[in-house]
């Protein structure tokens, strides 16, 4: 179970609720922690590269982002068929994929990210 603390120190009951509404996880010693110090998560991903649509390539990437609004298709990990996700530009889509089709994809500029 982690530890909580915050940068003040608890003089009374009325600053309970503070302490525990700003209270920051400590990480425990000996490693094995996903969290960093100031209490933040590592990122998500840790590869970016540009995606070339491709029906037939498989191109398998656990997110993706278009710079380019429009729709892209995708076939997700374990999924038997294609889905039309209509995507707004700089959003990361977190979504596991095998597949970003190029048929009926009309939007550009796809980054993937593993």
């Amino acid at each position: 179970m982690p530890v909580f603390t915050t940068a003040f120190q608890k003089t009374s009951f009325q600053n309970d609720a503070f302490q525990i509404a700003n209270a920051v996880p400590t990480p425990p010693t000996g490693g094995g922690s996903a969290m960093a110090i100031n209490g933040t998560l590592p990122p998500l991903y840790s590869t970016a590269a540009a995606v070339t649509p491709s029906d037939t390539v498989g191109n398998a990437f656990l997110g993706f982002l278009v710079t380019v609004a429009g729709n892209v298709v995708i076939r997700a990990h374990d999924s038997a068929i294609d889905a039309t996700i209509p995507c707004a530009a700089g959003v990361i889509y977190p979504i596991w994929t095998t597949f970003i089709r190029n048929t009926n994809t009309t939007a550009t500029g796809i980054i993937g990210f593993n």
